[in-house]
C-alpha cells in the first residue's frame, strides 16, 4: 500500500462470529424419513435372515404371536423419528469464531478447534459432481496445526459468508483489525492527496475476447450440426444414396449457418463483458463508459489468480449497486494461457483502492 493511502480500522473490533441456522421444519421431516427407512430396512432385513434361516420359524412366530412383528415395526419407525429428530437437532450447532486471536471453531458452545491468525494459509474450492451433474461446491480453510501440518477444515455455513470470513483474516494479518466499510470509512477520506491519480488497467480485450469468440464458434458450429445432422438423417428412409447425400448436404449447410448466426449473437454477447480498460480515479471506477462513484458501490467482488469460474474457466468482476449487479470478465484461467499478464496487479490496486475507500471487496471463492 502506498504512503499516500490511509486505511481506517472500524471501532467495532469484536471478533466476528459465524453461527449455523438451525434445521428448518422441512429438513426434520428429511431426516425422520431418512432414518426411518433405514431403520425398517434393517427390520426387514432381519425378517428376511429368519425367513431364509427358518421358515417354519418365521411361520410360528407370525401365526402364534402377530402382534410382535407388529410391534416390532412400530418400534422400527419411532426409533427412526427419534433418531431423525436428534440428528436435525444438532444441525446449526457449529459456531465460528474470527479475531485477533485466532480462529476459534465450536459445537454445541464446546470450544473444539483454534488456531492462531497466523496459522491461515489460504482457501480451497472443491466443485462435486455426481455422475457428471453438478451437486455443488465444498469450501475449505486451510490452516497449520499445531504439529505443523496443514489441515483442510469444512466450511459448514453460506458461500457469502465464506468470502467475508477470508476477508475478515486478510484485514487482521494486513492491518491489525477489522476495517471500516461506508460512511464510517469516507468520513476520513482525503481525496485531495489521492495516490490514486487515473490509474488505468487495459483489459487487452482485442485479444482475449477474440480468442474466446473464435473457440465458441468453431465447437458450437462442429457440435450443433453434427448432432442434428446425425438426428435428421436418421429420419431420412430414402434408398437412393444420391438422394440421400444431397439431402445430407443441404441439411448440414442449412444448419451450419443457423448456429453460425447462433454463435454469432453468443459472441456479441460475450464482447460486451470484455472491456477494454478499467480506470481508478479519486471517488469511482470507470469501465469503459460505465462510471460507478464509492458511494453508490455496496459490494466489490473479483476471482482469485488461483480460482476460476465455470463461465468460460474464466476471470470476473463485479459491481453490485442498488440498481444491480454489473459484471465483466477479465480474461481466462492462467492455464489456458489466455489471461491477462496484468490481472494480478490490477486485482492488487482494486484491493487497496477498496481498502482506502471503506468499499466492501471480496474475493469470489
Amino acid at each position: 500500500m502506498s504512503e499516500e493511502s490511509k486505511v481506517t480500522l472500524s471501532e467495532n473490533q469484536a471478533a466476528r462470529e459465524y453461527v449455523g441456522k438451525p434445521a428448518k421444519i422441512g429438513k426434520k421431516i428429511g431426516y425422520c424419513f431418512l432414518y426411518t427407512f433405514l431403520f425398517v430396512g434393517i427390520f426387514t432385513l432381519i425378517s428376511m435372515g429368519i425367513y431364509f434361516y427358518d421358515n417354519d420359524l418365521l411361520s410360528d412366530l407370525t401365526e402364534d404371536n402377530p402382534i410382535i412383528f407388529v410391534i416390532a415395526a412400530a418400534a422400527a419407525v419411532v426409533l427412526g423419528i427419534i433418531t431423525g429428530l436428534k440428528a436435525a437437532s444438532s444441525v446449526g450447532t457449529e459456531k465460528w469464531v474470527i479475531g485477533k486471536d485466532g480462529i476459534k471453531i465450536y459445537k454445541k458452545n464446546e470450544l473444539k478447534k483454534e488456531f492462531p491468525i497466523d496459522s491461515f494459509e489460504g482457501s480451497k474450492a472443491i466443485k462435486n459432481y455426481y455422475n457428471g451433474v453438478y451437486t455443488g461446491t465444498s469450501r475449505f480453510f486451510k490452516v497449520v496445526n499445531n504439529k505443523g501440518k496443514t489441515e483442510e477444515l469444512l466450511w459448514p455455513f453460506e458461500e457469502d459468508e465464506f468470502s467475508m470470513a477470508v476477508q475478515s483474516i486478510a484485514e487482521i494479518r494486513a492491518y491489525g483489525g477489522f476495517l471500516a466499510k461506508g460512511s464510517e470509512a469516507r468520513s476520513t477520506m482525503d481525496l485531495s492527496a489521492d495516490a490514486y491519480d487515473d490509474k488505468v488497467f487495459d483489459c487487452d480485450k482485442q485479444n482475449l475476447c477474440p480468442a474466446i469468440s473464435k473457440g465458441k464458434k468453431i465447437a458450437f458450429i462442429v457440435i450443433g450440426v453434427f448432432f442434428l445432422s446425425s438426428v435428421c438423417m436418421s429420419l431420412v428412409t430414402m434408398r437412393d444414396e444420391m438422394v440421400i447425400g444431397a439431402v445430407g448436404l443441404a441439411i448440414s449447410a442449412i444448419l451450419a449457418i443457423i448456429f453460425f448466426k447462433l454463435a454469432s449473437s453468443s459472441n456479441k454477447k460475450a464482447s460486451k463483458v470484455f472491456p477494454e480498460k478499467i480506470t481508478l480515479k479519486g471517488d469511482r471506477i470507470v469501465i469503459d463508459s460505465n462510471s460507478f462513484n464509492v458511494n453508490e458501490i455496496k459490494l466489490i467482488q473479483f476471482t482469485p489468480i488461483n480460482y476460476s469460474t465455470a463461465t468460460w474457466h474464466s476471470y470476473w468482476l463485479k459491481i453490485k449497486t442498488e440498481e444491480g449487479t454489473t459484471e465483466y470478465c477479465l480474461g481466462l484461467n492462467k492455464s489456458y494461457n489466455k489471461t491477462n499478464a496484468n490481472y494480478p496487479a490490477f486485482t492488487s490496486m482494486l484491493s487497496d483502492w477498496c481498502a482506502t475507500r471503506g468499499v466492501d471487496c471480496r474475493q469470489e471463492l
